[in-house]
């Protein structure tokens, strides 16, 4: 398919159907559309939030926080 995940309006019901059935769920998104409140809904079940990072906003500010900044990978 392809595209930004988050635009998708089914996007929770994914997440929630995979994390039920033990699947490891990961997210590569934009970032545009994280928020505090998906973030926080999501960040037992998602195992990985990919995004590439164009400017650091308050978005990152909130990923780094919820992820207690741990990163895996910087490129």
């Amino acid at each position: 398919v392809g595209g930004e995940p988050l635009l998708s309006k089914n996007i929770q019901m994914f997440i929630d159907y995979l994390f039920e059935i033990n699947l490891e769920v990961s997210l590569i998104t934009n970032g545009y559309y994280l928020d505090e409140k998906f973030i926080s809904k999501n960040k037992n079940k998602l195992s990985m939030i990919g995004y590439q990072l164009i400017h650091y906003d308050e978005t990152n500010r909130l990923i780094d926080k919820v992820c207690n900044n741990k990163v895996i990978s910087k490129k």
